[in-house]
């Protein structure tokens, strides 16, 4: 329904706009029909579209009612200004005097059509591309007037006017054209999502911006009158807003929705850049070149080497933003995101890493596992925020307790491991000192919970094996002491020895091992 009720308006605009050229360029009507049906045409187009943009405003269930709220006032106040011009023309017969009141209406237009296309241009949050963006709309701004210089403004200046004043209005037009084009440029380069409203839109205030200008050329020229083939731009002008407002009805985009600098927004500006150089490279070919082009033409290339300038250092910005989330990746990839502790995966790799260089110098290697006694008590009475708490504190007493070079890992759940990097100390002192940091109770909130670790060590000779046999080996002899720290006396370590049997992580019974105990085990949870 959306695509076919814009297919329509389309089809309708386009069917006048063909219409009304082929009317005054092959029709053979007399000046006086001319001067009539151009003018209340005109007249009425402008009117309607206003309107058309007013409902899309009011009853369309757009994001951009102020935006089309703005459009159109422009339409209808141009509308408002041909209606005078048209009463002049076709009741009171006499010459529309320039300036009239009928210039003021055609005025509201750009004023009210720049207050739109601000309204849809994105909010930058970024206070580099709020720069770009300013840099660009200067780029746009002054190229475009050196083109208009040497096209119309520089006619009409050096054409003059009855008065400073008529004169005056005469330049607002092309010059009030020359911000809503700039403006339209920076619209083109953000705007994203559903771009089809605007992209008709931009369409209709180029072709407003090109029949003012060549108005204002035939007008000083003197060859302007009403009929002249330029006005049927502003026809399609007029027509091509109302279009845009129509194929906005119904969206739910908001102009916030239109965030997203597009890939236009590096190419566009460079557009009117390069039509401005090969307009000024014309016109000092043909001698013509006078001090507004040559100031126009230097300020143009210093305003592009400053948008370079930005989008280098925007580039450089990007490269360091990425970097840092690479960054941040690659630690979440190998890091407990509760403790910040190496996770599983990154103290397999470091125990593999250490099991190789022990292949050359011969060393041992040791392997520290910890378990928490009756945790499931602790979520099961205070709920999981407090165990993730605990799990927190936990993790900082065991990074009290090691030394520099050791790793200390989450494997999951209430379960920790230590990789021995250094060994100076005795593994069975380093295990006595974590349980024995688990004496002190933990304070979690209101509460204060007494929580043991039973830890089991493993130390193993790795010189002509495998290094992830070696790696598996450990663990498992870590894990079986833990386990059997666990049986026989929670908040207490044992050393790995042989005599262990391999499962009894499974509740099978094992000998009597290498002992230590830190404290008598009191309740898991204690107010």
């Amino acid at each position: 329904m959306h695509s076919t009720r814009t297919a329509i308006a389309a089809g309708a605009a386009a069917l006048v706009v063909g219409a009304f050229a082929m009317f005054l360029g092959v029709s053979g009507a007399s000046d006086d029909t001319v001067l009539v049906v151009n003018n209340l045409l005109q007249t009425l187009a402008a009117l309607a579209a206003g309107l058309v943009c007013a409902s899309v405003a009011v009853y369309g269930r757009t994001g951009r009612r102020f935006g089309w709220m703005s459009m159109g006032v422009a339409l209808v106040g141009w509308g408002l200004g041909q209606a005078y011009w048209s009463w002049s023309e076709i009741v009171a017969k006499t010459e529309t005097p320039f300036p009239s009141p009928a210039d003021v209406g055609f005025l509201v237009f750009p004023v009210a059509a720049a207050v739109a296309v601000l309204s849809f241009q994105k909010e930058t949050s970024a206070g580099r591309s709020r720069l770009r963006a300013a840099s660009d709309g200067a780029i746009v701004s002054t190229a475009l007037f050196l083109i208009s210089w040497a096209l119309v403004l520089g006619p009409v200046y050096d054409a003059g006017g009855d008065n400073a004043f008529a004169f005056g209005v005469a330049v607002a037009y092309p010059i009030s054209d020359l911000l809503v084009v700039a403006l339209v440029f920076l619209l083109l380069s953000r705007t994203a999502g559903n771009r089809t409203p605007m992209l008709v839109l931009s369409a209709g205030l180029l072709a407003m911006a090109v029949a003012d200008s060549g108005f204002a050329y035939l007008s000083t020229s003197g060859d302007y009158h009403t009929g002249s083939i330029i006005d049927v731009a502003w026809v399609a002008a007029f027509l091509l807003c109302a279009v845009a407002a129509v194929s906005d009805m119904g969206s739910s985009h908001r102009t916030s929705d239109f965030t997203g600098v597009t890939k236009l927004a590096l190419y566009l500006p460079l557009v009117p850049f390069v039509a401005g150089t090969v307009v000024l490279a014309g016109e000092a070919w043909e001698s013509r070149m006078d001090h507004a082009l040559v100031v126009s033409g230097i300020l143009l290339l210093c305003l592009i080497a400053f948008r370079q300038m930005l989008v280098l250092n925007e580039n450089g910005l990007l490269v360091r933003t990425v970097h840092q989330r690479e960054e941040q990746l690659r630690h979440q990839a190998f890091h407990d995101p509760l403790t910040g502790l190496a996770n599983r995966l990154l103290f397999r790799d470091r125990l593999e890493h250490a099991a190789s260089v022990r292949q050359r110098d011969t060393n041992d290697l040791t392997v520290l596992f910890l378990d928490l006694d009756d945790f499931k008590l602790v979520n099961d009475r205070l709920g999981h925020a407090a165990g993730d708490a605990l799990l927190v504190d936990v993790a900082e007493r065991m990074r009290a307790c090691l030394r520099k070079g050791d790793t200390v890992a989450r494997l999951g759940g209430d379960e920790f491991a230590v990789l021995l990097e250094d060994d100076r100390e005795p593994a069975d002192q380093l295990a006595r000192r974590i349980v024995d940091s688990m004496e002190m109770p933990f304070q979690l909130g209101r509460q204060r919970v007494q929580v043991t670790g039973s830890v089991g060590v493993a130390t193993l000779a790795v010189a002509g094996e495998d290094a992830q046999a070696v790696s598996d080996r450990l663990l498992q002899c870590a894990d079986v002491a833990m386990y059997t720290a666990k049986r026989q006396h929670k908040g207490s370590y044992v050393v790995w020895h042989p005599s262990l049997r391999m499962d009894v992580g499974h509740g099978q019974h094992a000998p009597d091992p290498e002992h230590g105990r830190a404290s008598t085990a009191s309740e898991a949870v204690a107010r």
